[in-house]
């Protein structure tokens, strides 16, 4: 790649300057492409409090240029969105004044902040194929952290896009092959289940979609087992509608109205984890969506069960003080008890499993 270092820093006029609407930060919710729009979606995903503060008081410093690429008579602004958004809110004050700190006129008059015209920028071209690198290695690294779902979705971008692997990238951003498949493997799914035409994130409840609710859930087997994934097998063979099932738990449903079951992530999803294992509490979550008493049925059954096995295991060694008193049992009492052998065998195995 063209490194920064054979780029010279020149000075453009703030009209020619676009904002990414596929910025890595924003992508993963849709959004409109207007100037508004995009002020306010990067607004509400990366407060600009400080930043404003700082720009108001410096302006934008020649050794920090925006990262931008020619775009027919304009430049799109690769890295620097939120210093764009920022410039734009100075300069428009009184449009966007809602966007600004609440005590940034009191160091001056509403008329008497300064329009910044222009800015400098290093112009980069679009066609140069290691760009991504540098773009992957600021936005994972400066100024501000990204979510996990920004990340993920900027990475699943490089990987449809350029013939490099997450594990190739995960070296790029510090995470080991585990940590970017953990990171990878909900928007996979998410994805898988989009392109079938049956779901789309725009459905989630409230403004965003809580990504690490999947990342956690897609940790605990009985989910896993609900949509039917098993990692070493091809994501195809996942249960689609068991999976928008899932969804809806996590996210809520706009079209469904129902709202997310998951209030505190760790305990609730154990609890899901736990309700999975009963088909009475499935049966009762579904129809109630309340994650709580379906909880509590789960676990009564399991007591239930308990006692169930408790009771037969009395039976069984009253019947063996009873066998030791018949000199000649019944062929068919034999067989009744091989049966009866085979059956708790397959019991062992079962609740086996479902502790591994």
């Amino acid at each position: 790649m063209t490194t920064n270092s054979r780029l010279a820093v020149q000075f453009v006029k703030i009209e020619s300057l676009r904002f990414d609407t596929e910025n890595p930060r924003i992508v993963q919710r849709p959004h409109g492409k207007s100037d508004d729009e995009m002020i306010h979606v990067l607004s509400r995903d990366y407060p600009l409090w400080d930043l404003l503060t700082s720009i108001f008081a410096s302006g934008i410093p020649e050794y920090e240029p925006l990262l931008v690429i020619p775009d027919k008579d304009a430049f799109t602004v690769l890295d620097g969105n939120r210093r764009l958004a920022a410039i734009k809110i100075l300069n428009d004050h009184i449009t966007y004044e809602k966007f600004l700190p609440y005590n940034i006129l009191g160091f001056s008059r509403s008329d008497a902040i300064a329009k910044i015209n222009e800015v400098p920028v290093l112009i980069a071209s679009a066609s140069d194929a290691d760009l991504w690198r540098s773009r992957l290695i600021r936005h994972a690294h400066l100024p501000v952290p990204w979510t996990s779902f920004a990340r993920a979705c900027f990475v699943q971008h490089i990987e449809n896009t350029h013939a490099i692997t997450s594990e190739q990238i995960g070296h790029l951003i510090g995470l080991e092959r585990k940590d970017v498949d953990r990171l990878m493997d909900p928007i996979r799914l998410i994805t898988f289940i989009e392109d079938r035409g049956v779901w789309n994130r725009s459905d989630v409840v409230g403004t965003r979609l809580y990504y690490s609710y999947l990342i956690k859930a897609l940790s605990r087997s009985n989910i896993l087992s609900h949509i039917g994934w098993d990692r070493k097998k091809n994501i195809k063979l996942i249960n689609v509608p068991k999976t928008i099932e899932l969804f809806t738990w996590l996210f809520g449903s706009r079209a469904k109205e129902k709202n997310t079951i998951i209030m505190e992530p760790d305990a609730d999803l154990d609890k899901l984890n736990v309700v999975l294992d009963s088909e009475s509490a499935l049966k009762s979550l579904r129809s109630s969506n309340n994650l709580e008493d379906a909880y509590i049925l789960a676990i009564e059954s399991r007591f239930a069960l308990r006692r169930k096995l408790i009771q037969i295991d009395e039976n069984i060694r009253a019947l063996i003080v009873e066998s030791s008193e018949v000199p000649y049992p019944d062929t068919h009492v034999k067989t009744i008890a091989k049966s009866i052998r085979t059956t708790a065998d397959r019991l062992i195995r079962e609740l086996e499993s479902k502790s591994e």
